[in-house]
């Protein structure tokens, strides 16, 4: 799984704001075994106030193929901090 989410370059954020259920599409690197990114200050301002109240999140990676015996994903949950 490692390997797989090394070779992506985006990831999806789910997360929930006090709007309801939010996706962000993030760029991460692994980090001694965590993801990590970095928070921008425009746009994503909703996003990071609702990781403060609701840390729990999910993060997929995936990649689309063509052929469909070649679709792959990754899904984690966990906590943001």
């Amino acid at each position: 799984m490692e390997a797989f989410i090394e070779r992506q370059r985006t990831a999806r954020l789910a997360l929930t704001t006090e709007d309801g259920p939010h996706l962000l599409a993030i760029r991460f690197a692994l980090l001694d075994g965590a993801v990590v990114t970095v928070a921008g200050d425009e746009g994503e301002t909703p996003g990071l106030r609702a990781l403060y109240l609701r840390p729990e999140v999910a993060l997929l990676w995936d990649e689309y193929s063509e052929d469909w015996t070649r679709l792959g994903w990754v899904e984690a949950h966990g906590r943001a901090t």
